[in-house]
């Protein structure tokens, strides 16, 4: 990863590039680096001796060959040799930065975190957690001795800004100060802040279950809204069932009376076994021409064990007898049902 500038060392980066905005001036000076100490004369001769006189007035024709040489080239290669050039002192003045960087007390061996003590500890204050998602040490590193470095530190700055949403959460009740590691340590993972490993792995090891309380109410409340929708559906279902099994008793209440007061005719035998082989057929899947047919078993829903709840007792044979009976009577009809 490109290292960057930040803060005083960006800008100071930028005024010099300000200040070299003729590309043989800045040339010149990337390759002398003494060039602005050379290039004006002493005010005497009494304010220079002799061999360092000899010295500026070699370097001074050294540089002026140099400038003869870039004046001779292509103004498309200058450009080239200046963004190159930029470029190198840009990755220098980075590099600087980096370094200052490590040698700062926040990057040293020394404010590392003792995890095997902190993840043992009840509570952390919200230094010490923003500090310990860092794997530094709250001892050595807080925020009054980070915030001097935020313009100028990448690891300051970060720090700064996490510590503002840890406030902000603070304000909204969404953390606590002290506040328990198995709160914290969620709240991380839900904001995508980076937390060192070994601290996670420590405070687990110590039984602490690290969960996202929020989404996990948030899913046991979604799965709570789908089981109540189902309940709903089969209820409805239930509903629906009950009806159809009380307006076929009714049916079968009306035929058996209709056939206790007068013999059954033609017509309307044709008529009744019309209907029981439609509500076979619609209700139970009775399927007229195959070998088994489950409305007609011993097994739960079908027609002999529903009858026989409704206490209109009548044996599976009886009701195969009556279906067959209807089943060959209408054999044209269910054979082509769209020319009847």
């Amino acid at each position: 990863m490109a290292t960057t500038l930040s803060g005083t060392k960006a800008l100071e980066w930028l005024l010099q590039r300000w200040h070299h905005c003729d590309p043989y001036e800045y040339l010149i000076q990337r390759k002398f680096p003494d060039y602005n100490a050379v290039r004006y004369a002493p005010i005497s001769l009494f304010d220079i001796g002799g061999s360092a006189y000899d010295d500026r007035e070699k370097r001074l024709k050294e540089v002026k060959s140099f400038r003869a040489e870039l004046k001779a080239k292509p103004l498309k290669e200058i450009e080239t040799l200046y963004d190159e050039e930029q470029e190198r002192e840009r990755q220098e003045w980075a590099a600087e930065a980096e370094r200052e960087e490590r040698q700062r007390f926040f990057n040293q061996p020394e404010a590392k975190a003792d995890f095997a003590h902190w993840s043992k500890v009840t509570y952390w204050t919200l230094d010490e957690a923003i500090a310990l998602a860092f794997g530094r040490a709250p001892e050595a590193v807080k925020w009054e001795n980070v915030k001097g470095y935020v313009t100028d530190s990448p690891f300051a700055k970060r720090y700064a800004r996490v510590r503002d949403l840890a406030l902000r959460a603070k304000n909204c009740k969404q953390l606590f100060d002290p506040t328990p590691p198995s709160l914290f340590l969620p709240w991380a993972r839900r904001n995508e802040i980076d937390v060192a490993p070994e601290l996670v792995k420590g405070v687990e090891a110590r039984g602490v279950v690290i969960a996202d309380w929020k989404d996990c109410y948030d899913k046991l409340n979604e799965q709570a809204k789908k089981l109540s929708e189902q309940q709903d559906e089969l209820t409805a279902n239930c509903t629906k069932l009950t009806a159809e099994r009380d307006a076929l008793k009714r049916q079968v209440e009306e035929a058996k009376s209709a056939a206790t007061v007068h013999p059954i005719h033609e017509s309307e035998r044709d008529s009744l076994l019309r209907m029981v082989l439609g509500m076979a057929m619609t209700h139970y899947k009775y399927e007229p021409g195959a070998p088994r047919k489950a409305a007609t078993g011993e097994k739960r829903g079908s027609i002999p064990l529903d009858l026989g709840r409704l206490g209109l007792t009548l044996d599976a044979d009886t009701v195969r007898k009556f279906l067959k009976e209807a089943e060959d009577r209408f054999a044209e009809i269910l054979a082509n049902p769209r020319k009847h």
